[in-house]
């Protein structure tokens, strides 16, 4: 049950492409303070840990140390209950596992293999001229309802990754004034579920104001609920953020690549502009 801190200042902190804009570390052998500032959207660290049967814990105090690296001072005791209570519990561990991926795959394959063999036995009942005829028709049909599986797998895949995201948002709401925000992510490596926790910096105060002036001219309460916001859709940002899914932007307002949208420009074009939000139906 390892857990461990990515490497910080000097070396790449992500597993994305340094090429892509606004994704590369400080330069090697630039440490920092010395000319370098933080980016938007720059990885500090991530937190890995294997996501087993057994009891398990980030090891935050390492994260801590790695923040005290880049100069930015959060004691883990300030969102060490709140992250892991939204990501480890028992319950959760179990909801990630189930809608990773891999699973997923299996599922999908066991399916595949029982659905043909029904309709196959099934098929066998009836006379349909040609062998082969008969058992191209019987895979096409059993693709066919594997495909439309999958396709289920994939919308419902969506909405756990969005309840995993604003599990995040009490611990991004203590985050938000320490220009951190949280996300997560699942991988595996080999036959292992292993979760991933991510630390971005991002200076929000920008889009704070911008929500804020935002929501005053939708008649509602301002930069309370701008905060809201970015808090519980901060993690749902950093996933998008650090598996390269972002919409890409005509413009940026707060970040370095002009095709790299802030977090304000997300909430503003898919959670205000769709009108789904929660907060503001009250």
């Amino acid at each position: 049950m390892a857990c461990e801190a990515r490497p910080g200042p000097g070396t790449a902190a992500s597993p994305l492409p340094t090429a892509s804009p606004g994704w590369s570390a400080l330069p090697g052998g630039s440490p920092p303070g010395w000319g370098q500032e933080l980016r938007n959207g720059q990885v500090l660290t991530v937190l890995r840990i294997d996501n087993t049967c057994a009891p398990i814990s980030f090891d935050l105090g390492a994260a801590e140390e790695q923040l005290q690296t880049w100069g930015i001072q959060v004691p883990a005791d300030q969102y060490r209950s709140l992250a892991e209570s939204a990501l480890l519990e028992p319950q959760v561990r179990r909801y990630i596992i189930y809608n990773s991926r891999p699973m997923r795959l299996a599922f999908a394959v066991v399916f595949y293999v029982v659905v043909w063999a029904n309709i196959y036995s099934t098929s066998q009942m009836f006379a349909l001229g040609n062998h082969w005829v008969g058992v191209l028709l019987v895979t096409l049909a059993a693709m066919s309802l594997t495909l439309t599986l999958v396709l289920i797998f994939e919308r419902h895949q969506r909405k756990a990754n969005t309840n995993t995201d604003l599990r995040l948002a009490a611990a991004n709401g203590a985050l938000l004034r320490h220009r951190v925000l949280l996300g997560v992510t699942d991988t595996v490596e080999g036959c292992q579920s292993v979760i991933q926790l991510w630390f971005v910096y991002f200076d929000l105060e920008d889009c704070v104001q911008f929500l804020s002036d935002h929501i005053q001219e939708m008649k509602t309460s301002q930069e309370e609920m701008a905060q809201q916001l970015l808090a519980v859709f901060g993690g749902y940002y950093i996933r998008l953020l650090v598996t390269s899914q972002l919409p890409q932007a005509v413009g940026t307002r707060h970040t370095d690549s002009a095709r790299i949208p802030c977090p304000c420009q997300l909430i503003e074009a898919h959670i205000l502009g769709t009108g789904c939000c929660p907060f503001l139906a009250r």
